[in-house]
């Protein structure tokens, strides 16, 4: 504490240019000295009016040229409009699928009532016609839930 008093008196004695000088000389140093602690000073950052974010946003503007704004915003428009998209494209093939679905039922109804009456008639020409249809209609149907499986999974 007392080399703290000491450096405030010697200051004293100063002028006030060298006095100040003497004060940046010392936060500038990295040795920590008597009693404060080993926190790191704030130091104020100096640079140049060029360099500055606000030049260069309002130089990129006046040149016409896109400033991180407009990028930002452009990519939040395209990622909205690939999520949508995509949304879209995805509610349309669940609707296909799922009119794919109903139509395989349908037909398997219509193919299993075809077999009933075609297994209830007499076991005559008519009769064997309509199950070979019946056998016909069924391999067709699982030829195409084939393909519709891979569009479905």
């Amino acid at each position: 504490m007392g080399g703290v008093r000491r450096e405030q008196r010697d200051l004293a004695a100063c002028s006030p240019l060298m006095a100040h000088w003497l004060l940046l000389r010392h936060r500038a140093t990295d040795d920590v000295r008597g009693g404060s602690s080993a926190r790191e000073h704030h130091g104020v950052q100096v640079t140049p009016v060029g360099q500055r974010s606000s030049v260069r946003e309002e130089a990129l503007i006046a040149s016409g040229r896109p400033t991180m704004k407009d990028a930002r915003r452009e990519s939040t428009r395209r990622s909205e409009h690939i999520v949508a998209s995509y949304n879209r494209h995805m509610a349309e093939m669940s609707q296909e699928a799922h009119t794919a679905r109903l139509h395989k039922k349908i037909q398997m109804a219509a193919l299993k009532s075809a077999e009933s009456r075609a297994i209830d008639r007499s076991a005559g020409p008519a009769a064997m016609r309509g199950y070979a249809n019946f056998l016909v209609g069924l391999k067709r149907l699982e030829l195409e839930g084939e393909s519709s499986d891979v569009i479905s999974s």
